[in-house]
């Protein structure tokens, strides 16, 4: 669809917005606050409208001082079993020029955080994008950048990929210990 440009002033039609929202780089899925729960199951917010996903992670709490917070992949209300994710997280404390790093090698989870915000340190925010999910036979990976308060301030970011094909439609967070609790945003990516 050709590039259409305004000027000031110009008042545009009913047809110039419809074009303009169904040309939008990001589209809401989802956004939601769900009751705390050791796991989070986000089911059916993958399709094959779109194959990569921007989630957003707003306030998050997990209700035991330290816990990690990890994703997995869904199919249907499946969680992936299989020890197929491979990657790497990585982390700095603000101020502390000390880098730490571990390898995801053959885990059924990928970690996000090694420690999550509780609510005596304040809450967590962060991002993930989701790629390769949403149509048959593909094999998902998560890029992921995850501030936490616990800690001096530690951020967290990662890359992973999940070898196992599938027709992944959702994923699951999950602590290691205690209930998260938060916002959560979902948005299918345009590919154009």
């Amino acid at each position: 669809m050709a590039i259409q440009t305004f000027v000031d002033g110009q008042v545009l039609t009913a047809a110039q917005m419809t074009t303009l929202q169904g040309n939008s780089a990001l589209t809401l899925i989802s956004r939601t606050t769900p009751a705390a729960a050791n796991t989070l199951a986000f089911d059916t917010v993958f399709s094959s409208t779109y194959s990569a996903y921007f989630i957003t992670l707003e306030n998050v709490l997990i209700s035991t001082s330290g816990a990690t917070l990890s994703v997995n992949m869904r199919y249907g209300s499946t969680t992936n079993t299989v020890a197929a994710w491979n990657g790497l997280v990585y982390g700095a404390r603000a101020g502390n020029p000390t880098f730490v790093s571990n390898a995801v090698a053959s885990s059924t989870t990928f970690l996000l955080s090694r420690n999550v915000g509780d609510s005596g340190v304040g809450p967590s925010g962060g991002i993930l994008n989701i790629n390769n999910v949403g149509a048959a036979g593909l094999k998902p990976n998560v890029i992921s950048a995850v501030y936490n308060n616990f800690n001096a301030e530690m951020r967290n970011g990662g890359a992973g990929l999940n070898s196992t094909a599938q027709t992944w439609t959702g994923f699951i967070l999950s602590a290691s210990a205690g209930n998260i609790s938060g916002t959560f945003g979902i948005y299918g990516m345009a590919s154009t």
